[in-house]
């Protein structure tokens, strides 16, 4: 049998976390599950509650060293031929990952694998699946614009069926087999949070054939919208990591014009959250 080692990277979230965990320990395909705890709350809750979860395994960093690299280190410690990276926030029917395992076993050397269904807590779909499009297609989609572009050039799918082909399935729930992970150098390590997962699936559409959109099979992911607390720290991390997915693909350096009117959009969006201190910090963020 093919095993599956799961990786899950936390921050500040203890109790999805657990509930995660208890559910994966279900899984017959799953070997070992590797938590890395970038902010030490699993560390801290196993010092005073007992771990009858023979499969887990606590990595702890020391720090928070973003999501990429945690990941990367957690899959330095996997040994099984297929890696699941899974966000804290995702649930799954029981049963599921077996399911979906035996369906790996069917694939070419040179086939990443499938994506599947995803919903929200209210069993609604997400559009959770994207298209890696080329500079201005990118830059349009960004701004909000993408009514202005035909179905086909627009970065998020619609209406997608079984065995339709997708570009990049969103980073928190990813089956691969590991050596396809490895070929490209896993997640890179520039980026601290946001668009590791579409530079790596970029990196894998060179290789190998794109992964196949499966309906029938749901993977639930909670989510939840930033707090008004996080929401200026949380577009600073975008916008860094916009810049260096930029850079890594090659592209000319964003345009000022461009900045100037995609910071004046979150102005107005996020108006209402954003003291007059943060703004200041995202407008640097942005000129920098």
């Amino acid at each position: 049998m093919n095993y599956i080692d799961c990786i899950i990277v936390n921050y500040k979230q203890l109790n999805n976390c657990i509930n995660l965990f208890s559910i994966l320990e279900t899984e017959k395909c799953i070997k070992k599950i590797i938590c890395v705890d970038n902010s030490g709350e699993i560390l801290d809750f196993f010092k005073n509650n007992i771990n009858d979860n023979l499969k887990l395994k606590i990595i702890d960093p020391g720090s928070n060293i973003g999501f990429g690299k945690a990941n990367n280190l957690g899959i330095s410690f996997c040994n099984s031929s297929r890696i699941l990276i899974c966000n804290p926030d995702i649930y799954f029917e029981c049963g599921t990952l077996d399911k979906i395992n035996k369906l790996y076993n069917n694939l070419n050397s040179n086939d990443l694998g499938f994506c599947f269904n995803m919903k929200d807590s209210n069993n609604l779909t997400q559009n959770s699946h994207s298209r890696i499009q080329n500079r201005n297609i990118f830059l349009i989609n960004q701004l909000g614009l993408s009514f202005l572009l035909p179905r086909s050039l627009k970065t998020k799918y619609s209406k997608l069926k079984s065995n339709d082909l997708v570009d990049q399935p969103i980073g928190a729930f990813l089956l691969l087999k590991k050596e396809h992970f490895i070929s490209v150098g896993g997640f890179d390590e520039d980026f601290f949070v946001y668009y590791e997962d579409l530079h790596l699936f970029y990196k894998l559409n060179l290789k190998y054939n794109k992964m196949k959109y499966l309906e029938e099979i749901s993977i639930f992911h909670k989510g939840g919208e930033s707090s008004k607390n996080t929401i200026a720290n949380m577009l600073v991390l975008q916008i860094n990591g916009k810049k260096i997915y930029f850079k890594k693909r090659g592209w000319k350096k964003m345009g000022i014009i461009y900045l100037f009117f995609e910071y004046f959009l979150k102005v107005i969006y996020y108006n209402k959250y954003i003291s007059r201190n943060q703004l200041n910090k995202l407008f640097k963020t942005y000129i920098k």
